[in-house]
């Protein structure tokens, strides 16, 4: 019941009413109670003192004496912990892009990784990826060399602006080192795109 809260003993009877002053802060009324103890089982204690370890795993730490000073402990009847739930509760999925952009080739995002430890059976210990953010299409192609990938790259320019009859307008790296040559700063202003 909204706005009200009640105390209840050991064996489940009320002993007192609470009600809610503002959000979670409630005014108890005991009535002719005048002294109350709040008491926590030794178990719960532990069960929160090292980061909520599992009832179970407390007992077995106990039973095999890895911790000093542990007293013995039973698994209580009800091992519903309120912060462990929540720990375990699954998390909301991201909100959807709100894409900008609107249309294929505005923005291309590139990427080129390995050396791989173990290389394809053709050589090849690299690749590199293209992803056009509009669309969502990506490319993957292998290297055997790292100073090969502005060739993929012309490649791929070629291959995709003729088959969508667009032009790249803008292309985002890493800065990882794979595209720093004059030649490919050039290539890149002579044909307007953007980095």
């Amino acid at each position: 019941m909204h706005g009200k809260a009640w105390l209840l003993d050991d064996k489940g009877n009320m002993i007192g009413l609470g009600k809610e002053i503002k959000g979670n802060l409630f005014y108890l009324d005991l009535g002719d109670c005048s002294c109350l103890i709040a008491q926590l089982e030794e178990s719960w204690l532990w069960h929160k003192r090292p980061c909520h370890v599992n009832f179970d795993n407390l007992v077995k730490i106990r039973k095999h004496r890895r911790v000093r000073g542990i007293p013995k402990l039973k698994k209580p009847d009800v091992d519903l912990c309120k912060n462990c739930q929540i720990g375990k509760m699954g998390k909301t999925s991201f909100k959807r892009k709100n894409y900008w952009f609107e249309d294929t080739l505005e923005i291309v995002y590139t990427n080129l990784c390995g050396s791989i430890g173990v290389e394809s059976y053709s050589g090849e210990k690299f690749f590199i990826i293209f992803f056009d953010d509009y669309s969502r299409m990506m490319i993957v192609m292998y290297l055997r060399e790292k100073s090969k990938a502005f060739e993929k790259f012309k490649w791929y320019l070629a291959r995709v602006e003729k088959e969508i009859g667009k032009r790249l307008k803008c292309l985002r790296l890493d800065r990882g080192g794979e595209f720093v040559s004059n030649e490919f700063n050039n290539f890149c202003i002579e044909r307007g795109i953007k980095r």
